[in-house]
């Protein structure tokens, strides 16, 4: 039972689980003297304050305030279902757009990288060895900072030759990227490889490896080989990127603004960072402005479809015609092909 109580939900929500349900008991006893069980007044206070104090979230604290009770024993009437409702209505009401991460640029942390003596060392305590490569290697796979922190090391595999590098972030999807530097070896050093994700990843194995670290470990550890934290993770990208205002989600925005501006198709910007809709058009953001305006001009760095190995529908089926396998399979294999040729090109 106590491991079933445990799968409830996720490790890594509890502290902020926890977090939510203090702030709502706080504003309960010091307006009302108390909180469960909750009454019409309670929840008309407590829905006040989170409005007053411009919680963004208030619905979720609202509801949360509702499964406390209800796992308490409690009754919860019609009237106070009644009130629940025009609560939530009314602190959602006018809160506009919600906020989105800040970008930075992968080659602006590359070259701060270049110019640092020890890179390997964390630039905060606690915080990820080789800092500079963690930060373009996160945002080359666009994760968010809580993913960069939990990826274990036995989830990445790297080729023996450094030619490509695949991290598997538990979704039955890995996601594989190609060497684009051209360096040679693993050791080339960052300005040498630059915004590689292959290469940056390699010298992150060969930091852990030097620290005694097995592949359990998660990939963005510390010194001492303990997963890094959500907080320290953004703390040290606002370093190493010379951006103090990076959060959550700031190198997911970054890996995608950098795949756009080197041309690769929106979709394909989604597909690598598994998104499920086309939300990843907010996160790539102004980042295909330049290309809009080439495109204006009947121009595009990637060229015309039709060179693109096979991208479009009908280039998939002539490549499906040619084969033998069963259409499906063929149509599979000819947009394999078309993706790593394009992955080829992001990062040169």
């Amino acid at each position: 039972m106590q491991a079933l109580g445990n799968g409830f939900y996720a490790r890594t929500t509890q502290g902020p689980r926890a977090a939510v349900w203090l702030t709502i008991s706080g504003i309960l006893k010091r307006a009302c003297g108390g909180g469960l069980p909750l009454n019409e007044s309670k929840l008309l206070t407590l829905a006040a304050a989170l409005e007053e104090g411009g919680y963004r979230a208030a619905k979720s604290y609202l509801y949360r305030a509702k499964q406390k009770h209800v796992r308490g024993g409690f009754e919860w009437s019609e009237v106070l279902q009644d009130v629940l409702k025009l609560c939530v209505r009314s602190a959602s009401r006018g809160l506009g757009p919600g906020k989105t991460a800040n970008a930075f640029l992968l080659e602006n942390v590359a070259k701060r990288g270049a110019a640092g003596i020890n890179v390997a060392q964390p630039v905060i305590e606690g915080g990820p060895i080789a800092p500079f490569d963690a930060a373009i290697v996160a945002a080359a796979w666009m994760m968010r900072a809580l993913e960069a922190a939990s990826v274990l090391g036995e989830q990445v595999t790297m080729a023996h030759d450094f030619a490509e590098a695949t991290i598997d972030l538990g979704r039955g999807c890995p996601t594989s990227l190609r060497c684009s530097c051209k360096c040679g070896s693993a050791a080339g050093s960052l300005q040498e490889s630059g915004c590689c994700p292959v290469h940056t990843l390699a010298r992150i194995l060969e930091e852990r490896e030097s620290l005694g670290l097995e592949g359990k470990y998660c990939r963005l550890c510390n010194t001492s080989g303990h997963a890094v934290s959500s907080k320290k993770t953004i703390d040290s990208l606002r370093i190493v990127s010379g951006e103090s205002t990076c959060s959550e989600h700031s190198m997911r925005k970054a890996g995608a603004q950098y795949y756009a501006r080197k041309s690769v198709p929106l979709f394909l910007i989604q597909f690598i960072g598994r998104w499920g809709s086309l939300v990843v058009s907010q996160y790539v953001g102004n980042a295909f402005l330049e290309l809009a305006l080439k495109a204006s001009l009947g121009e595009s760095s990637l060229g015309p479809v039709s060179t693109w190995g096979g991208a479009s529908e009908s280039g998939l089926v002539r490549a499906a015609a040619k084969s033998d396998a069963p259409t499906d399979q063929a149509v599979l294999k000819a947009l394999e092909a078309w993706l790593n040729k394009a992955n080829a090109r992001v990062c040169e």
